[in-house]
């Protein structure tokens, strides 16, 4: 009787075990069935789940020198454009002094950094070139896409470091596992700053990449630099010969103006002077005397 029970208790066994494997062989074809086969980098339902490439990070910068003979309203223009093309002034340095100064005969020049919206700012610099007589116009460009993919791609994996510290950190007793729990703490707060640092670097990416950086520097002038069109001898013969005398008329005009600025000390320090002349030839004249009366007292001797 005991033989009989345990044979129908282990061919009852048995067939619970094939059930459920047949089961799970059933679920598993039901499965592979709904599942999307990929071929050629689409789905059955020609679908593309090929990875798209990546989009260039390009980083424009223009340098531009530009000249103009209305100085204050070629500054109020540009502050114009630069609102129509949509940026910005992110720095700028501008002099205060005057061609028809009193005191000084210097012109005036302006410094800025402008950001323009990348896709405006072709448009933008060929507008300067319009309104100011451009002299030099410079450009770069940089592809810091492999740096930036890479900067993103290490922060990404930071996050999931963070978010999985945070799990841990959460799941743990901290008074019971203080210890490890502290560790976890030390490098949740390394993991939070390189975040930090890496967000900051795309972002900074970011911007330079939306916003070309146009660099434009103004001088004031009476008369515009003649571009040249040949470089023969007596061009550049006649320009030096006219550019060495309006050099010379500027070097008399600026020695009048700091002569006439220095007169009064020049006048104080002469007066000093001719006192010390006075008194050191009053001085030279007593020496005199008291030599010759001392001739005189050894010859009566």
């Amino acid at each position: 009787m005991k033989r009989v029970t345990l044979f129908f208790v282990v061919l009852l066994s048995f067939t619970l075990l094939f059930s459920s494997c047949a089961a799970d062989k059933a679920d598993s074809n039901m499965g592979a069935a709904e599942a999307p086969q990929i071929n050629g980098g689409f789905t059955e339902t020609g679908k593309d789940v090929t990875a798209q490439p990546a989009e260039r990070k390009i980083i424009k910068t223009y340098d531009l020198h530009a000249e103009t003979k209305a100085f204050d309203e070629s500054l109020k223009s540009l502050e114009a454009m630069v609102a129509e093309h949509g940026g910005y002034v992110e720095g700028s340095n501008v002099t205060n002094r005057s061609l028809n100064s009193k005191n000084e005969s210097y012109y005036r020049s302006a410094s800025y950094t402008l950001r323009i919206p990348a896709d405006q700012a072709e448009a933008f610099v060929g507008g300067v070139g319009n309104a100011f007589h451009v002299t030099s116009n410079t450009s770069k460009v940089e592809d810091v896409s492999e740096t930036y993919y890479t900067i993103e791609a290490s922060l990404e994996e930071l996050i999931t470091e963070r978010d999985s510290l945070l799990a841990m950190m959460s799941s743990l007793d901290e008074k019971s596992d203080y210890n490890f729990w502290l560790t976890l703490q030390q490098r949740l707060s390394e993991v939070k700053q390189q975040i930090a640092v890496y967000q900051a670097m795309l972002n900074n990416y970011d911007s330079r990449v939306a916003y070309s950086t146009v660099n434009l520097r103004i001088n004031e002038v009476y008369n515009y630099t003649e571009q040249a069109e040949s470089n023969r001898f007596g061009s550049r013969l006649g320009a030096a010969f006219k550019e060495s005398w309006i050099s010379f008329w500027e070097g008399c005009q600026s020695f009048v103006i700091f002569f006439v600025g220095a007169f009064p000390t020049l006048m104080v320090l002469g007066g000093i002077a001719a006192v010390i002349v006075v008194l050191a030839r009053k001085n030279k004249k007593k020496r005199l005397e008291k030599m010759k009366a001392s001739s005189n007292d050894s010859l009566d001797e």
